[in-house]
Parts: C-alpha cells; structure tokens; sequence
C-alpha cells in the first residue's frame, strides 16, 4: 500500500519548514545582535576605565609632584647643587695656587679631578631645573642653570 500524503498535509509540512528557517535566522539575528551589544558595551566601558585610570593617575601624579615633602626636599636639592658648584669654584682656585707651587703629577691630578666634579655638579643643577617638575620649586635667587665653564679656567 503506498502512502498518499494530501495536498493539504504537504503545504502545511512546507509552513513548518519555512517557519522553523525563518525561526531559526530571526535567533540567529537577534544573538548576533546581542552579541554586537555586548562588544560594544564592552569597549564602551574599557574606555572609560581607562579615561578613569588616566584622570587617576594624572591627579596622583600631580598631587605627588606637589606634595609638601617633595617641595621642600627639591628646594633643598637645588639648594645644596648650587652651594657644591660655588665651593667647587673656591675649590679649583686654591688647587691651582697648589699647582703653581708645586705642579707636581699628585696636585694636577686633583686639580683635573676638582674640575670634573664641578663640571658634574653643574650639569646635574641644569637636568634638574629642565625638569617640569623640578622647576616649580627652584626659587627665585638661585639661577635657572649654572654655566660650567668657569670649572675648566
């Protein structure tokens, strides 16, 4: 016996196949869609954390920068550089009456070595007053930069 399925029962089979398709892409749509949402709630929020990170740091930074501390100890700093690369000039002067006595090997040696500590000094002083940070606490008598030439004459 061979089994006659109606016109009406195939129209209705192929309803039921049309509609689980159409079914299936509409979740298939909507997970997509959710999926999208999520990636883009998710970048959404790294950026702002890390817009929130930055505001963060920048103040931490700032407010360390500023600290009572850090200008006090800085001002001191400036403070002892300076006083160094003056003694240093003293320093080099008495070393080269030395010399002019007695210019032995020993006595140009430390005048050569007195040089090269002042020229360091100065150097340090002017790393230090071009940093932005440090320039805010290099008070008004002191120089913006000490000029290292008088540590060769």
């Amino acid at each position: 016996m061979i089994d006659v399925i109606p016109t009406n029962q195939k129209g209705d089979s192929m309803k039921n196949t049309i509609a689980v398709i159409g079914g299936a892409i509409a979740v298939t749509a909507v997970v997509i869609v959710l999926i999208l949402w999520a990636a883009g709630i998710g970048i959404f929020s790294a950026h702002v954390q890390a817009v929130v990170a930055k505001k963060t740091l920048d103040s931490k930074v700032t407010v360390q920068v500023f600290n009572a501390n850090n200008k006090i100890q800085s001002q001191g700093y400036f403070e002892s550089l300076n006083a160094d690369f003056h003694g240093y000039l003293v320093k080099i002067k008495f070393q080269k009456a030395v010399v002019a006595d007695d210019s032995s090997s020993y006595n140009k040696t430390n005048l050569l070595g007195l040089r090269q500590q002042c020229v360091d000094t100065a150097q340090t002083y002017n790393a230090a007053a071009l940093s932005i940070s440090s320039q805010a606490f290099l008070s008004a008598d002191l120089p913006p930069t000490l000029d290292p030439t008088p540590c060769g004459n």
